[in-house]
């Protein structure tokens, strides 16, 4: 249990440290308010043309090494990209607290072994998010991101693609994801 919470605050802090100079993260309700302000493309998150985009390998700048620190000297190895293991805010907002038990029961999980499906996709299906509202988070992202002047292109900071997760296929969605 002990190392689902701190995977899960890993994952927290890594996420949303960046939101120290911005806004407080949106919830369902004024994620759609937000949408207008901000413009995502099909590279960063979904496609327009009916098509599933492909990841290009390189086309997100990979950290170091291939081992990820989970605590205490603690390693496992991973076989995808960090964004496989987390659900970024304002997204881990939206199921409110029975959300942030299932990320406490499902992140020691990400930490010990690899999860069966990406943890963005079972959030999404244990909670019934809808993908408008699912892309609505996305612009916030986007949004808290370009403000804090970070790199989306940086596997830090990798924004989830909404298509690629929304086909619940893990076929695709692990080779999308693959870390390479």
């Amino acid at each position: 249990m002990r190392k689902l919470i701190v995977f899960a605050l890993l994952a927290t802090i890594g996420c949303s440290f960046v939101a120290c100079s911005t806004p407080p993260t949106a919830t369902q309700s004024n994620l759609s308010e937000n949408a207008a302000s901000i413009q995502i493309t099909a590279e960063d998150t979904a496609s327009t043309s009916g098509t599933l985009p492909v990841y290009t390998p390189g086309l997100v700048e990979l950290n170091p090494g291939e081992d990820y620190c989970v605590e205490d000297g603690v390693y496992f190895k991973r076989s995808y990209r960090l964004i496989y293991y987390r659900i970024p805010s304002p997204i881990d907002d939206l199921a409110g607290e029975e959300g942030y038990a299932f990320l406490d029961e499902t992140s020691a999980q990400a930490g010990s072994e690899e999860l069966p499906e990406m943890l963005l996709v079972s959030y999404v299906k244990k909670f019934n998010i809808s993908k408008e509202i699912f892309e609505n988070a996305l612009i916030e992202i986007k949004n808290n991101y370009h403000n804090a002047g970070v790199d989306t292109k940086n596997e830090e900071y990798e924004i989830p693609n909404a298509d690629i997760i929304y086909t619940f296929d893990n076929d695709i969605i692990n080779e999308y994801y693959r870390r390479k």
